[in-house]
């Protein structure tokens, strides 16, 4: 390994020596390699010579030290990731918030070998500071977790700084909607009757605003009562179908009429921010309650209120909203008013004793409660608990082994099927 300067010829033909300095060596498989160590003092290229050196000897010995890799551009890198999103098949506004989140936080880190735990830590941290709450710092930590495991799995470099990164922790969502009633829903279409249709739409749907802005004529089915949901347009990138109310249908056809399949159903486009905020002024309807506030993906939360009183399952619930994971749909999407509650427990009251849970478990109810003289009256209490209870499956345990113990299970099969 040879410390040097090169020397080159000058405009006026003389001889001269470059002010950088240059290590020349040779590779393990025996290639004669030059680099320039991009300093003007010997001492730091020393220095410099000495870590390349360290690092042939251990790749020599089957070690990586990912140390022709430290110098990458990070700005390249984020590019290139952007591009591995598109063909993973991310969409184009996903593409671009995970970019110019990875920016941000990486500002001023030129190579990889900057980005350290304690620049991510520390610009995570002035996000906090601003406001921002521990659900965004946990999505922008995500995005920067992803990138540095694709970094990882190309091996480009040996680590990922997210790691050593804790999450945020998280106290709920902060942003808290709440249901329109059907009354409150009546007048806001009455007040804004060019966007009566648009509102009336999202919540019986309970399709998302970006998914409404995009749907065809051709995706709707008014004879069969559905509508497509095209994987292009979904959120989740599946297709889908979601049924109709009759009275959605009907003003469907009206509006619609015979407009050809590729035109839009909402020629108009959805209504931004501020019109929905001045509707629902007009409405007298307030935007910010104690059970929540309202903007327009309320309207999806109107659906599963609607989903919720009308006596849908849960089941039923989840494949109409079209959530992945159920726990979403029961959390936070369907809360129950002080009536609905009211109503829940007058359709559970009994003739006889009454089968109270009032601690741990279904079970332990079941075993303490009196003798009542219709047990599947019990279980059918029971049964109605389970469906707004978090965890059903202790209720519908319960009761199955209050009927078996009459001889009563293919009743109560027929009853939960």
């Amino acid at each position: 390994m040879h410390l040097f300067k090169p020397t080159y010829t000058g405009k006026d033909g003389k001889p001269r020596e470059s002010l950088t300095w240059y290590v020349e060596y040779s590779e393990p498989g025996g290639r004669r390699a030059r680099r320039s160590l991009e300093t003007h003092d010997r001492a730091v290229a020393l220095v410099k010579m000495g870590e390349l050196q360290r690092a042939l000897e251990l790749k020599a010995a089957g070690i990586e030290t990912y140390h022709e890799s430290r110098d990458l551009s990070l700005a390249d890198l984020i590019l290139d990731y952007g591009k591995e999103m598109a063909r993973r098949g991310r969409s184009e506004r996903h593409r671009k918030l995970t970019v110019a989140a990875i920016q941000r936080h990486l500002e001023g880190a030129r190579t990889l070998s900057d980005a350290t735990p304690e620049r991510i830590r520390a610009s995570l941290s002035a996000l906090a500071e601003r406001g921002r709450t521990p659900r965004t710092l946990n999505r922008d930590r995500c995005m920067l977790n992803a990138f540095f495991r694709w970094v990882v799995a190309e091996q480009k470099w040996g680590c990922n700084p997210v790691a050593a990164v804790m999450k945020a922790k998280e106290r709920g969502p902060a942003l808290r909607r709440r249901a329109l009633e059907r009354e409150e829903l009546g007048r806001l279409m009455t007040v804004a009757p060019r966007r009566a249709l648009i509102y009336h739409f999202g919540a019986l749907t309970g399709l998302r605003r970006g998914e409404m802005k995009k749907l065809a004529c051709g995706d709707l089915d008014l004879g069969g009562g559905t509508v497509r949901v095209r994987a292009a347009i979904s959120k989740n990138g599946k297709e889908s179908f979601v049924p109709l109310a009759p009275d959605l249908v009907d003003a469907l056809k009206a509006a619609v009429g015979d407009r050809p399949p590729a035109a839009l159903v909402f020629p108009q486009g959805m209504p931004r921010v501020q019109t929905f905020y001045k509707d629902l002024t007009r409405a007298g309807i307030a935007r910010e309650t104690p059970d929540g506030r309202l903007d327009f993906h309320a309207l999806r939360v109107t659906t599963a209120r609607l989903l919720e009183r009308s006596g849908a399952s849960l089941v039923q619930a989840q494949r109409i909203l079209r959530h992945c994971d159920p726990k979403l749909t029961a959390n936070v999407y369907t809360r129950l008013t002080v009536l609905d509650g009211k109503q829940a427990v007058a359709r559970i009251a009994l003739t006889g004793p009454a089968v109270t849970p009032t601690t741990a478990t279904a079970s332990t109810a079941a075993r303490q409660s009196p003798a009542t003289p219709d047990p599947f009256q019990a279980a059918q209490a029971l049964l109605e608990q389970a469906r707004h209870a978090p965890d059903p499956a202790p209720f519908i345990a319960a009761a199955k082994a209050l009927i078996d113990t009459t001889g009563g299970a293919p009743r109560l099969h027929r009853e939960t099927a």
